[in-house]
């Protein structure tokens, strides 16, 4: 992974993990804690895909005729894993609905954990 995608990210669940562990120690319900699991997981896979959207470039492909996202300049690694880098927008758009579906999620289970 070029430039460490995912750490921050990493240091960050990790705490978020740690306080839920302790939240559901002290407030047991399998349901809202297999969710929160559900969630972490889901998260985890989106992850990677966030990072390299919010630090790509749009940049033209002469030979295919349309607009990329794509690494920026500064890293040589085009290929992660075997998946290629490049993202079309309707890639972009897919990945935004599963954010966009993921934090309704996470709303929704606040609401449940926090009531008014």
């Amino acid at each position: 992974m070029w430039g460490n995608e995912g750490a921050v990210y990493s240091r960050r669940i990790g705490k978020l993990e740690k306080a839920a562990e302790a939240y559901f120690v002290a407030n047991p319900h399998q349901d809202w804690e297999g969710e929160f699991d559900a969630m972490v997981a889901q998260s985890n896979e989106l992850s990677t895909f966030r990072h390299r959207i919010a630090h790509g470039i749009v940049t033209k492909r002469r030979e295919f005729g349309f607009w990329w996202l794509a690494p920026p300049w500064y890293t040589e690694k085009l290929h992660y894993e075997g998946e290629p880098y490049f993202y079309c927008s309707g890639r972009v758009r897919s990945l935004a609905a599963q954010f966009s579906a993921l934090a309704e999620r996470v709303k929704f289970l606040r609401q449940l954990l926090t009531p008014q």
